[in-house]
């Protein structure tokens, strides 16, 4: 006897037996960014636990928990680096400024030597 017959595969179960009977394979569930902040802020708010909203929008509790992670850390930058952030790029408006401000001025000086 050999060893394949006794192997027995729930149809149901193997992803082989699905394709070759026609069945079409699920595609990957991508989120639209709204959807998870809308997750996210439900699960900062404490009043439900993250099984129950997991349960509520059909996803894994996993993904509730990283929503509200990055959340959280997308709040530290928010509030910690606002400031700093619009400041560098300030400063570096600033630099490009005088750099255009300095070609321009070569440029005139080379035209008003050409003019003599």
């Amino acid at each position: 006897m050999n060893w394949r017959e006794h192997i027995t595969v729930d149809p149901e179960v193997c992803v082989f037996h699905r394709l070759k009977e026609g069945y079409a394979m699920s595609t990957r569930r991508r989120f639209s960014g709204d959807f998870k902040a809308k997750v996210a802020l439900e699960a900062l708010r404490g009043d439900k636990t993250i099984q129950e909203i997991a349960t509520r929008h059909k996803i894994h509790p996993n993904q509730v928990s990283t929503w509200k992670q990055r959340a959280v850390e997308g709040m530290k930058e928010v509030f910690s680096k606002g400031a700093e952030r619009a400041r560098g790029d300030h400063e570096a408006e600033l630099r490009d400024l005088h750099a255009k401000i300095g070609e321009l001025t070569v440029e005139r000086d080379l035209w008003a030597k050409g003019l003599k």
